[in-house]
């Protein structure tokens, strides 16, 4: 856990550790799986990271619809850090196996869309 800066601590240390923290949190292993499922699934916006498709998230914590996936497969040097971690369908999971292919981007940035609008085009 961190613990907040003693009183003599100087300012360029609470900055170090406040710009430092979330780098931290992502490289910490796995927590309890319904936690872990819940915030990848906030980050990723409900959606599976392999096909983008929407998780439903009433199946959110139910391990035979929806996996947490691996992006660096552990056979080919993986680790069970939160950055190599990622929500799939169960389905797209099973047919991702311990392949390594391009994730879609579902979090380019936690808690924000990272996909742009369509706008219809206009006939000027």
């Amino acid at each position: 856990a961190i613990s907040p800066p003693e009183a003599n601590d100087s300012s360029s240390n609470l900055k170090d550790m406040t710009t430092t923290a979330p780098t931290k949190l992502r490289e910490r292993k796995f927590p309890k799986p319904d936690i872990l499922r819940s915030i990848l699934y906030k980050e990723q916006n409900g959606c599976c990271s392999i096909c983008g498709g929407k998780i439903e998230k009433a199946r959110l914590l139910d391990g035979k619809h929806v996996h947490i996936d691996h992006v660096l497969p552990f056979s080919k040097g993986g680790d069970s850090s939160w950055a190599n971690a990622r929500l799939a369908h169960a389905a797209c999971n099973r047919w991702k196996s311990d392949k390594e292919i391009p994730t879609t981007d579902v979090s380019s940035s936690p808690f924000s869309p990272s996909v742009e609008i369509a706008r219809p085009e206009t006939n000027n």
